[in-house]
């Protein structure tokens, strides 16, 4: 067998120019020739995301400086984004070719298998112990929520090469009932859900990514691609995805670059992320890998070095996460005399602790502000904390500064996801004057009126109408309230404000509540007994949407721009799913149910931002890289995550299955974490109270 042709760029070298420079220089067999400008398309690079693919190009551009040339096939290999595998493999199915299921339809069957899983459990154990709470779920919104857990945890077992079927194996019996409870149900759902994805010709969305990267492993490896193969940026963490790197890595023409494989690290802490082993190492996803492929540390060639400044702080990261085992080695990498990591002093990294989570938003906002006081300076704010991302946008907006939250923001946070929120409260209130004021001061509330006189009725039944007085349930009783508020303009002893209010307003608020009373019909018909099921609720919220947000030229406002957008292709996701919907539930299980999605949905904002002020996720800054970074949210359970247990399986069960633990997703974070501590210029924040 071959050895494998492997690089790495560490941290502190910036990625994506040293993978350009070194396509260009030749180091993994490009050749440039001025007279053939095609040469180089010849070759496929493979890079985890859409996002760093984008980049790439625009920096390979940038060094070539206008000269013309085909850029190679840039591929995204799907390491950490399924949806983008559907580009990967090309017709390169061995066996029958059948898509995932749909993701929200496959979520309605699984909480019709929870449900009818609760009722049953339930019975039985009340039958046992009348006094005892259910201990299965006892509601359509509760098997809604367990549904997703379900879902996650089938991805994941996919994902890392477990049968669904292992699932009837499970031993409990040495477990509290609940944990046997569950092990009952996941033999029950290991058995039939096979079943159910052959009858509708459809395989779960991490299996088909596996098919579909073993499909290009197959592909590859049968002599397919003839040009330079390079893979770079991968950590492998998927199994199918270290399998194909392996694969490339050994071609004639391949080559893989792992992005910060420290080759540094001495050998007795490089055994103890196996041995103990410590999967919340940085270290140990790249480890794996490494084992996967076959393939000894030494044999990992670098691409670049990082300056001496970031070389010192790369030592004073890499001693502060050794594993636990082997601690006695702190203060020792510096050298064999147990002295300080050699090099200057990190000077360029700043620790900053902020008061409470407002303050912590206001010092990021002032850093990366800071930053463009300085022509052509690069500065990005990297957490995993989407409050904080948005707490920091807005405070930027002081300085006129718009930046782009690359990794969005839940659906329900924004205008159009706030207003479904608001219409699912009203209808649930029965109209409640409580719910009915902030629906109607919502901006997108028009009501095929002017939106002025929206604002107008609506004052008046907040102020005149409702204020202070009693309001029966329903459009009857916003009705009778109404009527009794007109009749003050006859009634000479009616307080003066009262009477001059309904004499100047009572015909916008007649027009405004009556016109809200059409637009909510169907949606009050559909949340009255007997409930006429999930699907109808859904149709019956669009719908209200539509009636409430048409403005006086008949246009719908609901829909528009990229939350709108959004919002209309979750209900045609759902229209779609409806023969799937779980049957029963109630008005609160379908409002439950929506409020999920709209959280579950993320936006990302359209338009154009600053050019220089970036916020990243942990999977947008993979890669990527700015002259000054802003961790923030450096608090317990953000940096690093929290390890939740698994809602079916507790931790002895997962390793029966032989899933790995929640902890890997630490080292994960960890990895990105050195990552983007290693820029020029950093700055580490938190908030003490949070």
């Amino acid at each position: 067998m071959s050895p494998p042709r492997l690089f790495t760029i560490p941290a502190g070298a910036p990625f994506l120019d040293v993978l350009a420079q070194a396509m260009l220089d030749g180091r993994f067999g490009l050749v440039r020739d001025p007279a053939d400008p095609t040469a180089m398309a010849r070759a496929t690079l493979y890079l985890p995301t859409r996002r760093a693919a984008r980049a790439f190009s625009a920096r390979l551009a940038a060094r070539l400086g206008g000269e013309p040339l085909l850029l190679p096939r840039i591929v995204p290999l799907g390491d950490v984004d399924e949806a983008e595998t559907a580009l990967i493999g090309a017709g390169a199915w061995s066996d029958a070719r059948i898509g995932p299921i749909d993701p929200l339809a496959r979520r309605m069957l699984l909480t019709r298998l929870v449900a009818a899983w609760g009722r049953t459990a339930n019975r039985a154990h009340l039958r046992l112990d009348p006094a005892e709470p259910a201990l299965a779920p006892a509601t359509l919104a509760e098997a809604w929520a367990l549904a997703g857990d379900l879902a996650a945890l089938l991805d994941q077992m996919q994902t890392e090469g477990v049968p669904v079927e292992r699932l009837r194996t499970l031993d409990a019996e040495r477990f509290d009932l609940i944990w046997r409870l569950n092990a009952s149900f996941l033999g029950i759902l290991g058995e039939q859900w096979p079943h159910i994805l052959a009858e509708r010709a459809a395989c779960d969305p991490a299996d088909f990514r596996n098919r579909m990267l073993g499909a290009e492993r197959e592909r590859l490896l049968a002599g397919a691609a003839t040009g330079p193969i390079i893979a770079a940026g991968s950590t492998g963490t998927i199994p199918a995805t270290a399998a194909l790197l392996g694969a490339i890595a050994r071609l004639p023409h391949g080559a893989v670059v792992l992005p910060d494989l420290d080759l540094d690290l001495p050998g007795p802490a490089w055994d103890a992320i196996a041995d103990e082993p410590a999967p919340s190492h940085p270290q140990a996803a790249l480890r794996r890998l490494l084992e996967r492929i076959g393939a000894r540390r030494d044999q990992v060639v670098p691409l670049a070095t990082p300056e001496p400044p970031r070389m010192a702080r790369l030592a004073r990261l890499r001693e502060a996460m050794l594993p636990a085992s082997v601690t006695q080695l702190w203060a020792g990498l510096g050298g064999s005399d147990g002295a300080a990591p050699a090099g200057p002093a990190p000077c360029d990294l700043r620790i900053v602790e902020a008061a409470n989570e407002r303050q912590e938003a206001l010092c990021v906002a002032v850093a990366l502000r800071e930053a463009l006081e300085r022509p052509g300076l690069q500065a990005a704010l990297v957490t995993p904390d989407r409050g904080l991302a948005e707490r920091v946008g807005v405070e930027l907006r002081r300085w006129d500064v718009q930046v782009d939250d690359s990794a969005g923001l839940p659906l329900s946070r924004w205008p159009a996801g706030a207003l479904l929120r608001l219409v699912l409260e009203a209808a649930l209130s029965e109209l409640a004057p409580a719910a009915v004021v902030p629906l109607l001061a919502h901006p997108l509330v028009r009501l095929g009126l002017a939106r002025g006189l929206v604002a107008q009725g609506a004052s008046a039944l907040e102020i005149g109408v409702w204020r202070g007085q009693r309001v029966g349930p329903g459009p009857a009783g916003l009705a009778a309230s109404l009527a009794a508020f007109a009749r003050l303009r006859d009634d000479r002893h009616a307080p003066g404000p009262r009477r001059r209010l309904a004499e100047a307003d009572a015909a916008a608020a007649d027009a405004v509540l009556r016109r809200l009373d059409e637009a909510m019909a169907s949606l009050n018909a559909a949340s009255a007994a007997p409930f006429l099921g999930f699907a109808a609720f859904a149709t019956a919220a669009k719908a209200a949407l539509e009636d409430l947000t048409r403005d006086e030229t008949g246009t719908v406002l609901a829909f528009a721009g990229p939350d709108g957008e959004a919002l209309a292709r979750l209900f045609d996701d759902l229209a779609g799913a409806a023969e799937s919907a779980p049957p029963g539930g109630g008005p609160r299980d379908a409002i439950a149910m929506l409020e999920s999605l709209l959280a579950e949905r993320v936006v990302r904002r359209a338009g154009p931002a600053h050019p220089r002020v970036k916020i990243w996720g942990l999977l947008e800054a993979r890669l990527l890289e700015a002259d000054h970074v802003v961790l923030g949210g450096l608090n317990e359970g953000v940096w690093p995550p929290e390890a939740p247990t698994d809602s079916f399986l507790n931790r002895p069960m997962r390793a029966e299955l032989g899933l790995s633990p929640p902890e890997r997703r630490i080292g994960q974070t960890a990895h990105d974490f050195v990552q983007a501590a290693m820029a020029r210029q950093v700055t580490l924040i938190r908030a003490r109270k949070a």
